[in-house]
């Protein structure tokens, strides 16, 4: 009787850290996915320059164009549930580093992706 109480309590153990480590992976997994989705999201936002200002020497990103192309790439690539995602978009076109910042949020998992344009070095 004692050693179907231990094997008993041994498989319990065995199956709740099993439980456990499942759950892990596939939080760790979501929160990759969102990761590559903020990646190229931002990186699809970046390449959408103001040509017209552009033109007169300035960086400047074509805002409304630019939140589109990065909506398009997270509804596009996102296979969760898209009423538990949320997601904002940012510019700094004001400073000597333009960027953008893709914000993803979908349940309790948070990702922010800081796509910049680096100085060229003279």
């Amino acid at each position: 009787m004692k050693n179907l109480i231990i094997t008993a309590a041994a498989a319990l153990l065995v199956m709740t850290m099993t439980m456990y480590q499942l759950q892990y992976t596939e939080l760790i997994r979501q929160k990759t996915d969102l990761k590559q989705i903020s990646d190229e999201a931002a990186a699809a936002a970046a390449l959408c320059i103001d040509e017209r200002e552009f033109g007169e020497g300035f960086f400047r990103f074509d805002r409304e164009e630019a939140a589109k192309k990065a909506e398009d790439m997270i509804t596009d690539n996102f296979a969760g549930d898209q009423s538990k995602l949320r997601w904002t978009i940012g510019f700094d076109d004001t400073s000597q580093r333009p960027a953008v910042t893709v914000r993803i949020v979908y349940g309790e998992l948070e990702v922010e992706t800081v796509y910049e344009y680096l100085p060229l070095l003279s």
